[in-house]
């Protein structure tokens, strides 16, 4: 049995209401376990991850996640970069907002609620 799936069954033996995963690949074990154990996500079971990625989009079902804005995050961490490359003063630290984006796999209905 690999860390991963032995990981998601300590966690599941614990019945938690919801789990945050990260790294996202880690998911993948967690339903798997979930579904061998007749544990219904997100009815029994809610769970989201950290970063917002095809994986995260197409997994069954799909899952809650983070959107942390990669594309505009590696445009600032190169800007900050060429900017003390090119012999400027550090700069300030810079917030890049993040968005959560709802997904099935956190979605309860008033049935399953």
């Amino acid at each position: 049995m690999s860390s991963a799936v032995e990981a998601a069954a300590e966690i599941l033996d614990q019945r938690p209401d919801a789990v945050y995963v990260h790294p996202q690949w880690l998911a993948s074990g967690l339903l798997r376990v979930a579904r061998e154990r007749g544990v219904a996500v997100p009815g029994d079971l809610v769970v989201s991850v950290g970063v917002d990625s095809h994986l995260a989009r197409t997994s069954e079902p799909s899952l809650t996640a983070i959107d942390l804005d990669p594309t505009r995050t590696a445009r600032e961490a190169v800007d900050l970069l060429l900017h003390r490359i090119r012999g400027g003063a550090p700069g300030r630290p810079r917030l890049i907002p993040s968005t959560l984006r709802p997904r099935a796999s956190s979605v309860r209905s008033e049935e399953t609620a």
